[in-house]
């Protein structure tokens, strides 16, 4: 069976897209037999970029040129333009966290959560819903820590991460927050982060912070974080999956329904609640309620129960 992974790029959405597809495509090639599955995009160049440090990326990235099987299309917005192009390209159609319930091409749907539920009688395919189906990075499952860390050194270590670009500029938010407390401080900077220089020449003083450019190796940080500060994408189902205590921010309307969403099952922290964090992070028992509620809500299946959708087998 041949599948295209189709990742749409675009200015303010961030990158998360691109690194799920990156990691269902190499999924799927390692574990299914007699399949291969390839990476495109509006935008390869992007793609590119932003895989480029993932030895094996390169070899699954592609031009569109031929007919495929299944073609699965993740895009923070629906063009109706691509989606016809690409229906001509493949004989089924499945799209991930899609709300364009009046499309006439997708075929089905996996959410992570309904965000236009009130027009989901419009779609006739079927509909899976629910963070069951998220998509956790292969180093985050191999982790050997996904349990509550106390650090020794006294102070709590804090792990700031808004993606790939950063659109709403919260880093810069928590930074200042963040340089008056007493805590080790590490930020990632995204690879398309137009505010990063900006943000480490204003607070590059403050010895208790240490920035960092993107960080393919980001599995090790969140095992050694006592808190995570991060938007409402794929580092915060990472970071729920490994059970640190989180607060989420985030970057755009659909992030921040997510986080809704999410609020509505687990305990998310605000940023107001940043002190009380940093004053509990050595507090075993809330440490180890926090851990086990949040593992007991991401349980880092995604990719299999996506491929068995894709290749029609019962989870």
């Amino acid at each position: 069976m041949n599948i295209l992974l189709f990742a749409g790029g675009y200015h303010g959405y961030g990158s998360g897209n691109i690194l799920r597809c990156y990691e269902l495509c190499k999924y799927i090639n390692e574990n299914v037999e007699n399949s291969k599955a390839v990476i495109s995009g509006n935008h390869v160049g992007l793609i590119n970029k932003l895989l480029h440090p993932f030895n094996s990326a390169t070899e699954y990235i592609v031009e569109i040129e031929s007919k495929y099987d299944v073609i699965i299309y993740d895009s923070p917005i629906c063009d109706v333009v691509i989606l016809k192009k690409l229906r001509q390209c493949g004989s089924r159609l499945i799209a991930l966290d899609f709300f364009n319930y009046e499309n006439q091409e997708v075929d089905e749907i996996i959410n992570l959560c309904d965000q236009n539920r009130d027009a989901r009688n419009q779609f006739s395919g079927r509909v899976y819903e629910g963070v069951k189906y998220a998509i956790i990075k292969e180093s985050i499952l191999n982790c050997a820590v996904r349990n509550s860390i106390i650090t020794d050194e006294g102070v709590p270590r804090v792990l700031v991460t808004f993606g790939g670009e950063d659109p709403s500029a919260n880093t810069e938010l928590v930074v200042a927050q963040l340089c008056q407390k007493i805590a080790k401080v590490t930020v990632l900077l995204g690879a398309l982060n137009e505010n990063s220089q900006s943000v480490i020449e204003k607070y590059s003083k403050y010895k208790q912070i240490e920035f960092i450019q993107f960080d393919p190796l980001i599995a090790e940080r969140l095992a050694q974080t006592d808190i995570l500060i991060c938007g409402g994408g794929t580092t915060l189902l990472e970071g729920i999956f490994i059970g640190m205590p989180i607060i989420a921010v985030g970057q755009n309307i659909y992030e921040n329904r997510f986080i809704d969403s999410i609020k509505a099952e687990i305990k998310l922290y605000l940023l107001e609640e940043l002190s009380f964090l940093l004053n509990n992070f050595g507090n075993v028992t809330f440490r180890e309620k926090t851990g086990k509620t949040y593992r007991a809500f991401v349980d880092g299946g995604g990719k299999k129960r996506i491929t068995d959708i894709i290749f029609n087998r019962r989870s």
